[in-house]
Order: C-alpha cells, then sequence, then structure tokens
C-alpha cells in the first residue's frame, strides 16, 4: 500500500505467509476462493492489518473479486482500505467490470459504505449449493454433431478453436497458471466442429473441496448443453474424491435449474456488494 497512514496500517504479505490468514478466511468458509489462494491453487494478493497476528484481512483475486474478513475495522483503517483499493484495485482493474465485494461477519456492513465510498454498489445476493446425489452411472449421451472432450495441454495449444475467449478467461483468473490448472483441476469441453459451444471446469481447489465454472455460447442456450459438461466435470472431480460446489447469484434461476437436475442441495446464502459497471 503506498501512502502515509495507510502505509502504517495495511501491509501486504508474501505468498509464503498467506497461512497466517487462514483462521480469518475460514469464518468465510461457504467461499472457496480464499483458502484457494492460501492453497497456491487461485490468484490472489492479501492485506492485513497486522503482519505477525491479523485480525483483519483484505484479498483480491487479481481480477474481478474482492474478499474482506476478520474484525470490523476503525474508521481510519476503513479510511487506509478505502485509499488501498483506489491506488491497487481500480487503478489496475480499470473498466473490467463488474466486481463482487464478498465480506464476513455481516458486522462488515457498517463500514462497506466508507470502504466503497465514490462508486455506484449494490447490495446482492449468492447462493451456493453442495453436491448431495448419487453419480449417474449412465454413460453421457452426447448429441449427434457434437464432441464432448476433456481438456488437456493439446487442447489448450490448440488455435483452431472457436468460441475459446470465455475459456481463457476464466483459465487465467481461476487458476495461479496452467501448470497448476493441469495438475489439479479439470475441464470438458462440448464442441460443435471446432468450436467451443460449452464448457465446465474445477475452480479452487482446497483441500478435498473445488467448485465448478461453467458457460454456454449464447447462441446454444437452453439446450440442456450446460448440464452434460457438467456432469462430465463432476464425474471425474468424485472419482477423485472431491466435494464438489456450485455458486450463483440467487436470481439466476437457469443456473439453479442445473444446479438442482445435477444433484445439488443448497448448502448457503450470502449477502455481496455489486458494481455492474
Amino acid at each position: 500500500m503506498r501512502g502515509g497512514d495507510a502505509e502504517r496500517m495495511l501491509h501486504e504479505l508474501k505468498t509464503r505467509d498467506y497461512e497466517r490468514t487462514r483462521p480469518i478466511f475460514q469464518m468465510m468458509s461457504y467461499n472457496l476462493v480464499p483458502l484457494a489462494a492460501i492453497e497456491g491453487t487461485a490468484a490472489g494478493r492479501i492485506w492485513v492489518d497486522d503482519m505477525a497476528h491479523p485480525r483483519m484481512a483484505l484479498l483480491w483475486d487479481e481480477a474481478h473479486e474482492l474478499f474482506i474478513a476478520g474484525d470490523s475495522p476503525t474508521p481510519e483503517l476503513a479510511q487506509a482500505l478505502h485509499r488501498l483499493l483506489a491506488g491497487e484495485v481500480y487503478a489496475v482493474v480499470g473498466e473490467r467490470w463488474p466486481f463482487v465485494v464478498h465480506y464476513w461477519p455481516i458486522a462488515w456492513e457498517a463500514t462497506l459504505d466508507l470502504i466503497l465510498a465514490g462508486r455506484s454498489w449494490v447490495q446482492a445476493r449468492r447462493r451456493l449449493y453442495r453436491f448431495i446425489g448419487v453419480a449417474s452411472r449412465r454413460p453421457l449421451e452426447v448429441p449427434a454433431g457434437l464432441e464432448m472432450q476433456r481438456v488437456e495441454a493439446a487442447f489448450l495449444a490448440r488455435k483452431d478453436l472457436g468460441n475459446r475467449a470465455s475459456l481463457d478467461e476464466w483459465l487465467s483468473e481461476c487458476w495461479r497458471s496452467a501448470e497448476e490448472f493441469l495438475r489439479r483441476g479439470a475441464a470438458y469441453c462440448l464442441l460443435h466442429g471446432s468450436a467451443i459451444v460449452s464448457w465446465c471446469g474445477v475452480e479452487y481447489v482446497n483441500g478435498h473441496r473445488c467448485g465448478l465454472g461453467v458457460e454456454t455460447d449464447e447462441q446454444h442456450r437452453n439446450k440442456g448443453y450446460a448440464t452434460l459438461v457438467a456432469a462430465a466435470c463432476m464425474k471425474e472431480c468424485l472419482a477423485r474424491g472431491l466435494v464438489v460446489y456450485w455458486d450463483c447469484w440467487v436470481n439466476n434461476l437457469a443456473s439453479s435449474r442445473v444446479a438442482e437436475k445435477l444433484g445439488f442441495g443448497e448448502a448457503a446464502e450470502y449477502p455481496v456488494r455489486f458494481l455492474p459497471g
């Protein structure tokens, strides 16, 4: 953090010291991102109020999300957090919105207006699902004309793939490196010729937990493709002994329907601050 009081009140940790924040972010255990960053599978920068014995921590995933947890700050520390966001986060993010702020406990709401001052934030809610069903033993029925492929190194190296922008963005935002993804992650794509019409990937692996990211090309939605790629990904996750989670906006009914169809049950609902862009 640059500048006066903020520099004295907030300290950026080296990655080797991220483990010090585990007790803080475990309070936010419904969210997989902070612990994945602590374990080194996901990208993230962490600032704390005290290097040796942190009581609060802020994690930026270096993309679109912030995670704040621990003791609620004094007004002075809240101002320092505000300046940190302006100098270290907004300046880098630029126009890459939307942006989401996760926080815990709820007591943080009393100071968020000060920390996030100057931006048109709105209150929103997200829903977390956990897989509670039984994995289907039936083979996947891929429609004629489509092909299911696992994302391997050779797949990522292909130059002929169409509609790959969202997959590439997901990889860069959710994994510290492509090598780490290939070592600990997994993803499946549904192809029409050489064009990706839908994909699902394992994300935010920490311990025996992971999440799923899913995207279907806008022209191919409402055809059941998201269910197919997610089922393929889940099959591998369950074979590895992973506990699988699914996270979406409360008002994203299509995503909720896919989760419930696959055997997920609601585990938690939580508030966030959201800037649509």
